[in-house]
């Protein structure tokens, strides 16, 4: 028989019998206690370093056990950190005591940055710096042998701080914290200042080469009209002296930083970079190059372009997510064109009637901000591509107006340049001048990966397939997590559509449906490849969405706006649409 405190303790039913929680206490329930008590003395504190041998000895009873097991030791290990971590990051316990718990936090993780951090404040505040660069470096090390990575970029301004202090005047606590400025709503354009870059490694023969990159980079980003770039003027006295970036916030008014390290290794060199929100402190772009030391020196490498340009989609991301929270009425055209290019390449109609009222503001409000202009000219080109023009003659010339104006405010943007060459060819058919403005806008901005996606249509439409593949996979290489990727597979799409590679082209076109599945050209391109590929059987739910979603639409009116230069390359389009069941 059972007794009578059993039933209280079990929960029991036909099939299974089990103890009630709360009925029973372990050592291990005494353990976590005492941790979040603080009791830096307690026994169990210093087994704590034993905790991965938990029920030591019973595995492999059976399979069903053994996951249990694993289960639970990963429970109780990650109950046994949030107890320490609740006592090391507490200001307001003693120093001794905060030293010893993230300690023994990190002898159970040693990948355990939060607690890294609160050693090195720890020692700091004791007046131990070298304690403090030494639990730092012994951490770099780590992480460096184990993951080939490096410290958070928090941890590295604490490192460089502590480095810059005095022994026998270490950092208060509230200088050397991790604390953040308040968040701030984003009104006005997004500010990057730009670090003069670390040398780490070999031997640096050119002392200038940091202030060669810092200005190099800043005079690529200075060409973009938003987000604004500081003046490496201002910048440049952080050289050796990496301030954190809620400083930068602070002494320059910025939203973002840009920090890099060049590590020499002989004939080699390796430039690491992060882009940080300054009120965060949180990573949002990092990239490692390799490039020759003396291509590097010489300045001889487009690495300053690939940095400027490849942040700019992480910072207009960041910003666009911050202006959702500020009334439209609010905002400048900056951000006001962000919110727009959001709500446009989700191609519903809907949105897309949004998007035209925050253009038509942020042109009124910035009349010489040219990014509105181009957004503003790819807008209506959409909407006349889709056939969702109620003005076709009133929406070309909008386009046209829009895209010299673009131009005219930037003269030395190939971007602008390329939408504008493309939309010539789409709507105008001026295949030689926009073949001749591509190769300029190439020429100008050879590493940019919507310069280069925007000639993709054109060369594939005139036949020079070869080249069209060529841009069309170095545009995807260079902007792989673009937030319009769909529009660069279709157009890839189409570049192996007329080099004869119809599997691939399918390949793409599929890629680019499953992302955006209203995109009408692209369904139409994909139904077109999979007919060539002899997989038409394929083609029977794109040919449902597509009538569903494009009613009006006949083979024999869209075969006379095609882009397709030769009428026989033209004729071959139609006649696949046409035979998977697209109406005639």
């Amino acid at each position: 028989m059972l007794d009578p405190i059993c039933p209280a303790a079990l929960n029991a039913d036909v099939n299974s019998i089990s103890l009630r929680s709360g009925v029973f206490t372990t050592d291990i329930d005494d353990l976590l206690s005492e941790i979040k008590e603080g009791n830096a003395d307690s026994p169990m504190l210093k087994q704590l370093p034993l905790a991965h041998q938990l029920f030591v000895g019973t595995d492999g009873l059976n399979s069903e056990f053994d996951d249990w097991l694993s289960s639970a030791r990963s429970a109780i290990l990650s109950d046994i950190l949030d107890g320490l971590r609740s006592i090391y990051l507490d200001e307001t316990i003693p120093q001794n005591i905060r030293i010893l718990y993230s300690q023994t936090a990190l002898l159970l993780d040693d990948l355990d940055e939060q607690a890294v951090r609160t050693l090195m404040l720890c020692h700091a505040a004791c007046s131990n710096p070298t304690a403090a660069l030494r639990v730092y470096n012994e951490f770099y090390k780590r992480l460096e042998d184990n993951l080939d990575a490096e410290p958070a970029i928090a941890t590295q301004d604490l490192a460089v701080q502590i480095k810059l202090s005095k022994a026998e005047n270490a950092p208060k606590e509230h200088k050397l914290g991790l604390s953040v400025l308040p968040a701030t709503a984003r009104t006005g354009t997004a500010k990057i200042a730009i670090m003069p870059f670390e040398i780490v490694g070999g031997k640096n023969e050119d002392p200038y080469l940091p202030i060669g990159v810092l200005d190099h980079i800043t005079c690529h980003m200075a060409s973009f009209r938003a987000p604004a770039v500081i003046s490496s003027n201002s910048t440049r006295r952080f050289l050796g002296q990496p301030p954190r970036p809620a400083d930068v916030a602070r002494e320059l008014d910025a939203n973002y930083v840009l920090t890099g390290t060049i590590r020499i290794d002989g004939a080699d060199a390796g430039v690491s970079v992060q882009l940080v929100e300054t009120q965060s402190e949180s990573v949002l772009w990092a990239k490692v190059s390799i490039c020759k030391t003396d291509d590097l020196k010489s300045l001889n490498v487009p690495i300053a372009e690939e940095i400027a340009r490849a942040i700019v989609p992480s910072v207009d991301a960041e910003e666009l997510r911050h202006s959702k929270s500020v009334p439209a009425e609010e905002l400048e055209p900056y951000h006001l064109v962000l919110q727009a290019k959001d709500l446009v390449f989700r191609l519903k109609r809907e949105d897309f009637v949004k998007a035209r009222d925050l253009l038509r503001r942020a042109v009124e409000n910035g009349p010489q901000f040219s990014p509105a202009h181009a957004l503003f000219a790819e807008w209506h080109s959409i909407n006349l591509w889709e056939g969702w023009s109620k003005n076709a003659l009133k929406d070309r010339a909008a386009l046209e107006h829009h895209a010299l104006k673009a131009i005219a405010l930037s003269p030395g943007d190939g971007r602008v340049m390329a939408l504008w060459a493309h939309n010539r060819m789409m709507f105008e058919r001026e295949y030689d001048s926009a073949l001749s403005t591509f190769h300029d806008a190439i020429e100008l901005c050879p590493n940019d990966a919507d310069t280069l996606a925007w000639s993709v249509p054109t060369l594939a439409n005139t036949r020079n397939s070869e080249a069209a593949v060529r841009n069309g996979e170095k545009a995807l290489a260079l902007s792989p997590y673009d937030p319009f990727i769909f529009r660069n597979e279709h157009f890839l799409g189409l570049a192996h559509y007329t080099n004869g590679d119809f599997d691939k082209s399918a390949e793409y076109g599929l890629s680019s449906f499953r992302r955006a599945p209203n995109y009408q050209g692209n369904i139409r391109a994909t139904i077109a490849a999979l007919c060539g590929a002899g997989r038409q059987a394929e083609t029977v739910y794109l040919v449902e969405h597509h009538n569903k979603i494009a009613p009006s639409f006949s083979v024999a009116e869209f075969k006379k706006r095609h882009g397709l230069r030769d009428p026989e390359d033209r004729e071959v389009f139609a006649s696949r649409l046409i035979a998977a069941g697209l109406p005639s």
